[in-house]
Order: C-alpha cells, then sequence, then structure tokens
C-alpha cells in the first residue's frame, strides 16, 4: 500500500481529482486578475496628447477628451457597469462571467438587452446566435482592441438604438 494511500485510506483518486480541479480553478482565476491588472494598468498609463475628434468617435490612434474606458477611474467593467447604471436607473443588471473569465455577459431588465464584454481575441459567436433567435437585442463591446476607445457617447448611443430608445 502506498503512502498516499495510508493518508487517504485509499480515497487517491478522489484527492487527485479534487486537487486537479483547484488547480485548474486557481489557474483560471489568477488569469483572470491579470487581465483585470493589465487593463488597470493600461488606464493608468500617461495618455499619449489627445486631439479633438468628433464627439463619439470611438477609433483612432490618440485617445480622445471625452471620457472612454481609459480614462476612467476604474476598470473595464466598472466603466462599462457606471454607464448601465447611469442610463438605466431602474433596470435590474445581472453580471455573468464566461469564458474562464475572458468575458463578461450583462443582461439587463428582464433580458430586455444583452452585452458581452469580450477580448479581440475571442471569436464566439453562440450568445450571438442566440440572442438573434430569441429575439433579444445584443451588443458586444471589445476591452482590449488598441486604439478602440469605447467612448461612452458611443456606448450609449449603441446601447440606446439596439435598445429602440
Amino acid at each position: 500500500m502506498s503512502l498516499l494511500s495510508k493518508l487517504f485510506g485509499g480515497k487517491t483518486d478522489e484527492v487527485a481529482d479534487m486537487l486537479k480541479k483547484e488547480a485548474v480553478k486557481a489557474v483560471k482565476e489568477a488569469a483572470a486578475l491579470k487581465r483585470e491588472a493589465d487593463a488597470q494598468r493600461k488606464a493608468e498609463a500617461p495618455a499619449r496628447a489627445a486631439r479633438p475628434l468628433e464627439q463619439g468617435l470611438s477609433w483612432g490612434e490618440v485617445m480622445p477628451d471625452e471620457p472612454n474606458q481609459y480614462n476612467f477611474k476604474g476598470t473595464h467593467t466598472e466603466y462599462f457597469e457606471d454607464i448601465f447604471r447611469a442610463e438605466f436607473p431602474g433596470m435590474a443588471l445581472n453580471r455573468e462571467i464566461v469564458n474562464g473569465g475572458r468575458s463578461i455577459v450583462y443582461t439587463l431588465g428582464q433580458k430586455e438587452l444583452v452585452v458581452e464584454l469580450m477580448t479581440e481575441k475571442s471569436a464566439a459567436n453562440k450568445r450571438r446566435r442566440d440572442c438573434r433567435q430569441q429575439g433579444v437585442p445584443y451588443l458586444r463591446f471589445y476591452y482590449d482592441h488598441e486604439g478602440w476607445w469605447n467612448t461612452r457617447k458611443y456606448v450609449v448611443d449603441r446601447l440606446h438604438a439596439a435598445m429602440g430608445r
């Protein structure tokens, strides 16, 4: 009888499975924390000099003066949640972390709108297809696409357009 069998009473397979599950979980959590820290570090990095752009323009080499996810004093998730709460104050906001922490799905109200925040490296389309089949408005925003600022006006305009407001 091996030492592990003596220690765990012959349940070494169960213990090994439990340890494996916990290790996988810890790796996923560490990866999610690293992504949040990277986004925070990017948000705190000194901004390049902004040039005047048309308000709501969300793409360009230089960060616009208007509020966007990179000059917001918080993470990209806090930025979007702040917009959701300000624009739809009486509406329930549900948050679900998916794809091993690479994406966050927000459901506004009783599934009146589904918003997915995802990395540009993701090619997931199942949620978009499911929403289309159910007749639920769906939006996605990439939180790490270089040069894409997700300006507040751009995000708000897309949210309202998706909800028909």
